[in-house]
């Protein structure tokens, strides 16, 4: 006895571990757009109200998203105490961001121990354990249940609620405070994000099919409204006790509610969307059924497809009710969220912990299937062999994905290089690293950064480097740098003036994840006033010329005076050796008065820097007019660099593959 109570402690302690490490490792790594562009602001104003007493100001946003301004609230509440009290000695950014999300993650913890607690009632053990090892290690499931967000918190409302009003259904009385957790785990939910609100009739219905199916007769509508009274007195009691706007200004929040449903649910995103390889504003009704495909891990889809081999397993067959209600809700949920223009995939996350005990359930009924001829005690070390490899399986993957498992898809199915062609992606992960990157650049306090996404990018800046937003499709003055994120370029060409940059010259660096490129940093190239003509110039496909200033201004040139060329060149790809760049200056007549061969350490040169090189000439002593040819050349075999496009200058004067960099007055 005193060993099963040691070995179900440790089952406890392990999925408890299990739920929290992958959601709580490198917490505050990278922010999202919405939580750095709303749900942080929210959960500051949600607490102001709380602490100013004023309920009605706790009706911020139509999602309604009040559990996650509450967890928001309680995280940084409890930050700023430990600052307060001297305990953490520094604030960051970062820590800001962990201690938001952070209480998220205790909650999810919470609803999924106790999930769990329920599950293992209603089916076989093993199964439940693989059901809540999934719950643990699916990283679509995982990566937003880290996140100060609303869809995770929806998902686990939805799992507490149908796992609560399974083991309604199950207990031979239908005690009601099963019915009263499944009431307010369905509260919890809608609190959480407004298409909670589908739990109604579902449960309701649900509710109704029971006491039909005992056969009540005239009892059955009583007993029926006396179990929806209980679940709705229960539903609306957790909903005035954490929404305190419902019961100050009960039609401030139904008007928000309605804006919710009508404006940004009806209406497609405002910025697009994309899908199968297409940028669109309605995704339409595939999006779903392929988001769930590439979303689902290996284990997850494989365990789906056993289910129906499985299906009269007799380890599956008293779970059979349980399963039939999480696959109807799934069939529901997909089909009503399809019916709204606006659709991303995470919007249906609040299937896939359902669709992990399906899985389970498909596993299990396989374990059970092949140790059945087996001796009870060898059979059971077998399934216990196969949920621990599971199990182990299961970890190693989120393991694999971490700490990026937002960008996680179905390898089965092309892994994450095939979610980013079929799917939109790119929600702010990847900016820590364009950050790390741009904050190791010498210049980059003396310079801007034009991003489309500054609020991922600013918090992780170094003190005196700032990013900004293009201004009316330019970039700012002093740009030194420019980001350009994969949500952008899905589909097609970015907008102004990422388009003059992705793909048409190479980038400074490339963010990568997962093998998905996701942000491309490119070296913005300063203002010229001399700028070939005939443009694109290079010289071996490798060197190009964006343009030169002169000091002093082509038109103020006197006889004898020391004209300074910096001309600025942009690295196309690694050179193999150093270049030597020769200058000359051929007078009207076609005579060479002079000559300048300048040797730069070429091989070294960054792919996709401008590189300013100056050109010191000195002006013959006699006005006229004058040509000034360039060119590049290989010192060892005397060789010059191809030159492609602008003015070459003729063979005779300067030889082949030199151009025409300008035509000057000295007078």
């Amino acid at each position: 006895m005193q060993w099963r109570r040691l070995q179900t402690l440790g089952l406890w302690l392990g999925l408890a571990l299990l739920f929290l490490l992958p959601r709580v490792l490198n917490l505050g790594l990278f922010v999202t757009h919405d939580e750095a562009e709303f749900w942080l602001r929210r959960s500051k104003l949600f607490l102001q109200a709380l602490q100013a007493g004023d309920p009605a100001g706790t009706a911020i946003t139509p999602h309604p998203g009040v559990t996650t301004m509450w967890l928001g609230a309680i995280g940084t509440s409890v930050r700023e105490g430990l600052l307060r009290a001297g305990i953490l000695p520094t604030d960051s950014f970062a820590l800001l961001l962990a201690s938001a999300r952070l209480a998220v993650v205790l909650m999810h913890t919470a609803i999924l121990l106790v999930a769990f607690a329920l599950l293992r009632r209603l089916i076989w053990l093993p199964i439940a354990v693989l059901a809540a090892v999934f719950w643990a290690t699916d990283p679509f499931f995982v990566a937003y249940s880290r996140l100060l967000h609303v869809d995770a918190l929806l998902s686990s409302g939805v799992l507490l609620s149908l796992v609560a009003l399974a083991s309604w259904r199950h207990s031979p009385l239908h005690r009601p405070h099963w019915l009263a957790l499944a009431a307010a785990g369905a509260a919890f939910a809608v609190l959480s994000k407004s298409p909670g609100v589908i739990l109604i009739p579902f449960s309701l219905l649900v509710i109704g099919a029971v006491r039909w199916q005992e056969r009540c007769g005239r009892q059955w509508l009583r007993q029926a409204s006396s179990d929806a009274l209980i679940w709705g007195g229960v539903y609306l009691g957790v909903l005035l006790l954490l929404y305190p706007a419902l019961w100050a200004a009960p039609l401030q929040v139904l008007e928000l509610f309605k804006v919710g449903v009508t404006a940004e649910g009806i209406q497609p995103h405002q910025s697009g969307n994309f899908f199968l390889g297409q940028r669109t504003d309605v995704p339409g009704v595939l999006h779903y059924p392929v988001a769930i495909a590439l979303r689902l891990t290996p284990l997850t889809m494989l365990g789906l497809l056993l289910l129906p081999v499985v299906w009269r397993q007799p380890v599956v067959r008293p779970a059979r009710p349980t399963l039939l209600l999480l696959i109807v809700f799934v069939v529901l949920f997909v089909c009503a969220m399809s019916l709204f223009a606006k659709q991303f995939n995470r919007y249906i996350l609040p299937v896939f912990p359902l669709l992990d005990v399906l899985a389970a359930a498909g596993w299990g009924g396989l374990l059970a299937g092949a140790t059945a001829r087996l001796r009870p005690a060898a059979a059971r070390l077998w399934q216990r062999g196969g949920v621990a490899l599971l199990a182990l399986l299961a970890t190693l993957n989120i393991a694999l994905w971490h700490p990026y498992s937002i960008a996680a898809f179905n390898q089965l199915l092309g892994g994450a290089p095939m979610g980013a062609r079929t799917l939109s992606a790119g929600w702010g992960e990847g900016f820590n690293l364009v950050a790390d990157w741009l904050n190791q650049q010498e210049d980059i306090t003396g310079v801007l950064t034009v991003s489309r996404m500054i609020t991922s990018l600013n918090p992780y800046m170094k003190a005196g480097a700032q990013a900004f937003f293009p201004r009316e499709g330019e970039l700012r003055r002093n740009a030194g740098y420019l980001v350009v994120y994969l949500s952008e370029v899905q589909g097609g060409a970015p907008l102004p003036p990422s388009d003059r940059f992705y793909g048409q010259v190479p980038p400074l660096h490339v963010v990568t994840i997962h093998g998905v490129d996701y942000a491309w940093i490119y070296d913005v190239p300063p203002e010229v006033a001399i700028q070939p003509t005939r443009a694109p110039v290079t010289f071996g496909a490798v060197l190009g010329l964006h343009g030169c200033n002169a000091a002093p201004a082509l038109d103020q040139l006197a006889p004898a005076t020391r004209l300074t060329l910096t001309c600025h060149w942009l690295v196309r790809a690694p050179l193999p050796h150093d270049d030597w760049l020769f200058v000359h200056v051929v007078d009207g007549q076609g005579q060479r008065v002079a000559q300048l061969d300048l040797p730069y350490p070429t091989s070294t040169w960054q792919v996709g820097r401008y590189m300013p090189l100056e050109i010191p000439l000195e002006l013959p002593a006699q006005t006229g007019t004058y040509r000034i040819l360039i060119g590049w050349y290989d010192p060892t075999t005397g060789q010059r660099l191809p030159l492609v496009g602008g003015v070459p200058a003729d063979p005779a004067l300067s030889g082949t593959d030199a151009l025409v960099l300008a035509e000057v007055q000295v007078r």
